[in-house]
């Protein structure tokens, strides 16, 4: 059986009805309120978690310090920039690694989120496909969504 390895690029812009500061509080320091739980990878999920500094990481809570590694913070510049490196295991359409870049701009009285996704290992259309769908349920519904009815408070 031969492996193949592909390299995918996903990219994303959502246009969000609030100020720059506020997207970027809710993208960093509210996560455990918008991250669907619909995507949460177990029940035994308490919580979904950033921690938001370099090296900080992105994971799924189970309690008694067991859970989920999603990804580490390879960059941050508040209130620009996310970038995360992330994997899929084989279970999760891997083995690969993805490297993710969230960048906030302002647009008036909103914000712009443009997601960057870069994918490689073995991935397939359907892993793209999948993985595209999901970061526009998150950010383009979820995100959005959250941080939209927060602004209006």
């Amino acid at each position: 059986m031969e492996n193949q390895f592909h390299t995918f690029q996903i990219e994303l812009e959502v246009p969000i009805q609030a100020p720059l500061a506020v997207v970027w509080d809710c993208l960093i320091n509210d996560i455990h309120l918008w991250w669907r739980k619909d995507f949460y990878t177990s029940p035994k999920t308490k919580a979904f978690v950033l921690e938001p500094f370099v090296g900080g990481r992105m994971y799924e809570d189970y309690g008694n310090k067991n859970g989920l590694l999603w990804a580490y913070v390879l960059v941050l510049d508040a209130p620009h920039t996310l970038e995360l490196k992330g994997h899929l295991t084989p279970q999760w359409g891997g083995p690969a690694i993805t490297f993710m870049k969230l960048t906030l701009s302002e647009a008036g009285n909103s914000t712009v989120l443009h997601l960057s996704d870069t994918t490689f290992g073995k991935v397939t259309e359907n892993s793209k496909k999948q993985l595209e769908e999901g970061w526009k349920m998150i950010y383009a519904d979820a995100f959005k969504g959250f941080v939209e009815n927060k602004n209006e408070k």
